[in-house]
């Protein structure tokens, strides 16, 4: 009898040490999961700015076409 209690007991131990240990996991992993989502939203922050350049540029390029050329002749 005293051998089964001292049994469970290190086992309910060993339960608990592992679940401490899942409940530290789930905190880093959460952090981890918060530092993701915060560069995810920042990422789409600079490619929304990169569109708006590249589509200003386009624009640019496109409004430089259409003027004609002014040839310069030096004599």
């Amino acid at each position: 009898m005293f051998c089964v209690a001292m049994q469970l007991e290190k086992q309910l131990y060993d339960m608990q040490s592992e679940l401490e240990c899942l409940v530290w996991d789930q905190k880093e992993l959460h952090k981890h999961l918060h530092a993701a989502i915060k560069e995810c939203k920042l990422m789409k922050l600079i490619l929304t700015e990169l569109e708006e350049e590249y589509n200003m540029a386009i624009a640019k390029i496109e409004q430089l076409e259409g003027k004609p050329t002014v040839a310069i002749s030096y004599k």
